[in-house]
């Protein structure tokens, strides 16, 4: 019997490691990261490309007394037909006040077909931005930044594709094109409060707001109830936020803890490292926009005026954040609860 077991577990073992899984590369074909800051005069060589790429070139354009220094990164575009009708570009750039890059489409002919709107907010971080670009009639594409082009880091390209989908007949679907990393959604602040089976949504401050350890550490929004309902929750984004050391809330003087951050794929460029003398762990930020939640029981609120403070962790870098939203939970007669003996 004991040899029995023990040729059991054997057997056992090899199955085991049998159906262990693989590691596998994901192939991208239609996607492709771009470090411009590695790009000289020459460019990139096309067997660094994907096949609807055709080259990556840097130019720079000395200052003169008529026109300002900048840097000009041109992509230039292999027309496949239906395969890349539409692209997503994700800038990543040093979002200085002035200095923002601008991305315009054109055909060789010198026809300017795309220019993207405004760029970044002057907040002196590391941001990203996203356009979707319609480039079935471009034959390149031009990332224009001032300088020497040193504050715009890379840029992220995919190709898109239509597909049919289904949102409730009731609801707005959540997004026109969908994150390739599952980054969250950019909310649009309402002006307006709403109710639904007991909810009630109010945007509290629709701004944008830099917080710094030493000048700026904390923010704080006032906002006033009419009644105390059973539970709240608070939601807002973050830019260039460290993972391991997010904001800390309180309300009416109580802690909340830490917010919880909807973090996307690590696959994501938008994760930046940095290396820290005697540090053990390699720190990152994440340079971009993500969404991050806080409950707040409802005995931490009151009827009347309440105060919500958004504080920088001691161990935080610089942040900023926009689009603060609370959810208010009340009681309606389909209330779904039980009553614990």
């Amino acid at each position: 019997m004991p040899r029995l077991l023990l040729l059991l577990a054997a057997l056992l073992g090899i199955v085991a490691t049998a159906s262990a899984q693989e590691l596998r590369v994901q192939p991208t074909p239609f996607s492709v990261w771009l470090d411009l800051r590695s790009i000289g005069t020459a460019s990139l060589t096309k067997a660094s490309l994907p096949i609807w790429i055709e080259s990556v070139q840097r130019d720079h354009t000395e200052r003169t007394t008529e026109i300002a220094e900048k840097t000009t990164f041109r992509i230039r575009l292999r027309r496949l037909g239906n395969l890349n009708n539409e692209i997503q570009l994700r800038i990543f750039f040093d979002d200085e006040p002035g200095e923002s890059p601008e991305i315009s489409g054109w055909t060789e002919t010198g026809s300017r077909l795309y220019s993207s709107s405004h760029l970044g907010a002057g907040l002196s971080l590391p941001t990203s931005e996203k356009i979707t670009i319609p480039v079935a009639d471009l034959d390149y594409l031009e990332i224009n930044a001032p300088g020497d082009g040193s504050s715009v880091r890379g840029a992220f390209l995919t190709t898109l594709r239509k597909y049919e989908g289904r949102h409730a007949l009731d609801f707005e679907p959540l997004a026109s094109v969908d994150d390739p990393f599952n980054a969250s959604i950019e909310t649009q602040p309402s002006h307006d409060d709403s109710y639904l089976y007991g909810r009630v949504k109010a945007t509290l401050d629709a701004g944008i707001v830099k917080l710094t350890p030493r000048t700026a550490p904390r923010t704080a929004v006032e906002f006033e109830l009419d009644a105390v309902p059973l539970v709240a929750v608070v939601t807002f984004e973050i830019l260039d936020v460290d993972p391991i050391y997010p904001p800390d809330l309180r309300i009416n003087d109580h802690p909340l803890g830490h917010v919880a951050l909807q973090l996307p794929d690590l696959a994501d460029p938008g994760f930046q490292g940095e290396v820290r003398p005697l540090e053990r762990d390699m720190r990152f930020h994440y340079t971009g926009w993500i969404r991050c939640q806080q409950i707040i029981p409802g005995s931490s609120l009151a009827a009347g005026l309440n105060k919500l403070e958004i504080s920088l962790n001691k161990d935080s870098t610089p942040i900023a954040i926009r689009s603060v939203e609370i959810e208010l939970k009340h009681h309606w007669h389909n209330l779904d609860y039980e009553l614990s003996p």
